[in-house]
């Protein structure tokens, strides 16, 4: 029995040397024949150095002595600090610039066979770009709009640098494969005198835009004023000319009214009397004061 057992156990040790060797070959020389490339990635197969193509995320089927190369397709950010150029009046600009740019998934075989992983990219196109970009609004703009223009320049540095990078491209044979989702300047500094004419000029156009906001108040609350004075007006002189019309037209219906009925005056008359004769009479005459009215 315990022949058997050593017997077993010799097979076994014999078949793991043979096992542990054939293991290590396949594994560490070979390469493991599955690959993952994570979600956001590229893989680009490369074999010694030859780029063979590339593969999406995932699991996938790698061939021995294939080595896979892992390229981001997220978005990465780029930083220069303290860059500076002369602007268009000759001022000292100091920069910050900040881009977030992304290595399109159809290009990263080409891209990466051209000037290698994302650093080397970075180093070799990004970088120079933004330099470029940065000198050439600076030298167009002038000090005090490069910092009061941020929107419109932030817009106009995109278009540039995607401008840029193509022409790069197109210089090397390839094809714009890398989007630029912003460039921006979220620093710009001067010398200390500039910063404080920039101040002072900052708070004059900060008081003229007050005094703008009150004379255009001041105007409107004067013309609602007028306004309403005239729509007043307006309204008296129809009140006042319906009235004239109404009495107007009531004078008139009691004239017509009286001539066709001589007695109403009579009676009007008589109606209004006083009840007092008069002090002095004319000869002949009658002493009531409604006589002659009501004489037919």
């Amino acid at each position: 029995m315990n022949i058997e057992l050593t017997l077993k156990q010799a097979d076994l040790i014999k078949r793991l040397a043979w096992a542990i060797p054939a293991l290590y070959f396949l594994f560490f020389v070979m390469g493991f024949p599955l690959k993952n490339i994570e979600r956001g990635h590229t893989g680009v197969d490369m074999f010694y150095g030859k780029i063979l193509g590339s593969r999406q995320a995932g699991w996938s089927y790698k061939a021995p002595f294939i080595e896979v190369k892992e390229i981001t397709n997220q978005g990465i950010t780029t930083e220069l600090s303290d860059t500076e150029n002369a602007t268009h009046d000759l001022q000292v600009a100091t920069i910050n610039i900040n881009s977030q740019w992304t290595i399109l998934s159809g290009g990263t075989a080409e891209l990466y066979n051209a000037f290698g992983d994302e650093t080397a990219i970075q180093e070799t196109l990004i970088v120079p770009g933004l330099m470029e970009v940065q000198k050439a609004l600076s030298a167009k703009y002038d000090a005090y709009d490069l910092q009061q223009k941020a929107p419109v320049i932030a817009e106009e540095a995109r278009t540039e640098m995607l401008k840029w990078l193509k022409q790069s491209l197109a210089l090397r044979g390839l094809p714009m494969q890398i989007d630029v989702a912003s460039v921006l300047f979220p620093h710009v500094g001067f010398s200390a005198e500039f910063a404080a004419a920039t101040t002072e000029q900052t708070q004059t156009e900060q008081s003229i835009g007050t005094f703008e906001y009150v004379r255009t108040e001041e105007v409107t609350k004067a013309k609602a004023s007028r306004d309403a004075r005239i729509r007043e007006a307006k309204g008296t002189a129809y009140e006042t000319r319906k009235n004239a019309d109404a009495e107007t037209i009531g004078i008139i219906a009691k004239a017509e009214s009286l001539e066709a009925n001589p007695d109403m005056l009579c009676y009007m008359v008589q109606k209004g009397w006083d009840g007092v004769l008069p002090e002095v009479t004319t000869a002949g005459a009658s002493p009531l004061p409604f006589a002659e009215v009501c004489k037919k």
